[in-house]
């Protein structure tokens, strides 16, 4: 899952940046949103895969236990840098999905409930990167208690749950938002189906959003925390990954206009080969 997202969603990334190369639109605060959410997916996907060759990840617990206790030690200390990296991931791409939705908004209401989603992201982000750094003290004890005696955590369990709850709450707004305006937008039927179509591509995030508590559930509760980490783990580089997809696709409309007459020209000279033979 992990190298595949960093294939994905770097190819992703690259249109896109041609895309907006192609477009005569000016470049906005949004577009260098982009980079951050690929350079934190791509830090998010290292920290997996080093999980599953250092950390025993997708191994029982038991196994590693007997064969490697050590490993649960990385694997305590790589949940830090992979919590951070999911929250990052997931808050520039969202951010910048709302920075476009401030280019075709033009109705103020509209307009400040974007600016204000924009606030509540951030705070959102800002507030997962705290927990997620003071989750444990120190971070070992989540999987060595006995070894720190006078170390404590917060509800890990609960937070795992329903951590993600804020971002779900957002992403539905996000996903609802726009339609009033996309509807009403001066396009053909078969282009404004495009275009929702599209935007839609962010629910795929939203859907993952509501797994990951059941998910949580399941990984906390069954003991197994290396087995069970790797669906976990896999779940969150897609749900990441998924809203950077869905940041990118908007803007490929110029992109598939840059490629049309070029595929029109090598047919019409083809034709013309054909002709002449």
């Amino acid at each position: 899952t992990a190298i595949a997202f960093i294939v994905v969603n770097t190819v992703f990334v690259v249109l896109r940046c041609l895309a907006r190369y192609q477009s005569t639109a000016t470049w906005g605060w949004e577009d260098y949103m982009v980079p951050l959410a690929l350079f934190s997916n791509i830090g998010m996907c290292v920290c997996g895969l080093i999980m599953v060759y250092d950390a025993g990840v997708g191994q029982h617990v038991l196994s590693v236990c007997l064969t490697d206790p050590e490993k649960l030690k990385t694997y305590a200390t790589l949940l830090l840098p992979f919590s951070l990296f999911l929250n990052l991931g997931i808050g520039f791409s969202k951010i910048a999905i709302l920075g476009l939705y401030l280019r075709i908004f033009i109705h103020r209401r509209y307009v400040y409930t974007t600016y204000a989603l924009i606030v509540i992201q951030v705070a959102a982000m800002i507030a997962a990167l705290v927990v997620s750094a003071v989750l444990c003290l120190p971070l070992t004890h989540l999987t060595f208690p006995e070894d720190h005696p006078n170390g404590h955590c917060i509800n890990v369990p609960l937070f795992w749950q329903w951590g993600n709850l804020p971002q779900a709450i957002t992403d539905l707004v996000i996903l609802i938002l726009p339609f009033p305006t996309l509807v009403n937008l001066k396009l053909t039927t078969r282009n404004k189906i495009g275009v929702i179509i599209t935007m839609m591509t962010g629910s795929v995030g939203l859907v993952v959003s509501i797994v990951r508590p059941a998910i949580s559930e399941s990984l906390m509760s069954g003991g197994d925390i290396t087995y069970q980490a790797a669906k976990f783990g896999s779940l969150s580089i897609a749900e990441s990954g998924a809203y950077l997809i869905a940041t990118c696709l908007p803007t490929f409309r110029s992109l598939f206009r840059w490629f049309r007459p070029a595929v029109a020209y090598s047919h019409g000279s083809q034709s013309l080969e054909k002709k002449s033979s």
